[in-house]
């Protein structure tokens, strides 16, 4: 059984199917759905570089909880537009969703910023201003 179904088990056995879902490997037709039905993107890798997942759930504006891992740190700012969370520590991942759930406000004022932040750095109309900014002083 893979870890994700495990979680999917203990979600249904505490009753929380309501406000948790745990969908596991999703195509991209599913993508757009979730992420248009959910307030936070929780993204515990033990390792990666700058995941796409964290970046469209920025850009959908959701609060990102993820780990310090890769070039992620160079994208969220614990307490400013996300939440970082230690690699392997359940229990502070686990203290830190509850925050969230409790505290709506600070859940999107996070996931504000969030998106701010993917609109400010990511979007494609900003990397073309950056890109046409370049490519004219190269061609001077």
């Amino acid at each position: 059984m893979a870890r994700w179904q495990k979680y999917k088990k203990d979600v249904q056995a505490k009753e929380l199917n309501e406000r948790i879902t745990i969908p596991g490997w999703v195509g991209p037709d599913d993508v757009e759905k979730l992420l248009s039905q959910s307030d936070i993107l929780v993204l515990p890798s033990y390792a990666e570089n700058l995941p796409v997942s964290m970046l469209e759930g920025m850009a959908y504006g959701l609060c990102p909880v993820v780990t310090p891992v890769g070039a992620v740190t160079d994208v969220i700012k614990d307490g400013e537009n996300g939440v970082l969370v230690p690699v392997g520590d359940v229990d502070t991942l686990s203290e830190r969703l509850v925050d969230l759930l409790q505290d709506t406000e600070k859940c999107d004022r996070l996931a504000h910023n969030a998106r701010q932040t993917f609109e400010k750095n990511f979007n494609i109309q900003s990397y073309q201003a950056e890109l046409s900014i370049i490519y004219n002083n190269i061609s001077r």
